[in-house]
């Protein structure tokens, strides 16, 4: 039975050097047993960022929600509103297009085995015709 989505839930962790850290989680359950996590960063967000606590914050939402980690497609949001820098400086930094409405990065762990703990993070940005992909995919469109 496929499992309901969870949408836009405020999700607290300890980021790294126990920092209370917090995001928002969008998690789409797949028929294969798959499950895409979106991560959005908040601007209110006190500890450490997602793509910095990728791993922590991957292994801990595999967990607590009964995602197999090798089906686990984990995703980072950035949007113009979670920025506590300006967007237009994040698109700089990043090198960005500057039509881009928001940043998704997939995370992915190249070396993740089956029964061990999520590591080495890598990224590659998103551009907006793989996000579009996305949406579709979790909004059954």
């Amino acid at each position: 039975m496929k499992r309901a989505p969870i949408r836009e839930m405020h999700y607290s962790f300890i980021g790294l050097a126990n920092a209370d850290s917090e995001c928002l989680l969008d998690i789409f359950y797949f028929d294969s047993g798959a499950a895409l996590v979106i991560a959005t960063e908040i601007a209110e967000n006190p500890g450490t960022t997602i793509v910095n606590a990728a791993e922590i914050l991957a292994n801990e939402i595999c967990e607590k929600f009964d995602i197999d980690p090798m089906k686990l497609v984990f995703v980072e949001r950035t949007t113009p509103q979670t920025r506590q820098q300006s967007f237009k400086e994040f698109q700089k930094e990043w090198m960005l297009p500057d039509d881009i409405t928001e940043a998704c990065t997939l995370i992915y762990f190249p070396d993740k085995l089956s029964g061990k703990a999520l590591r080495h993070a890598q990224f590659k940005y998103l551009k907006t015709e793989d996000m579009k992909k996305f949406y579709e995919a979790t909004n059954g469109k």
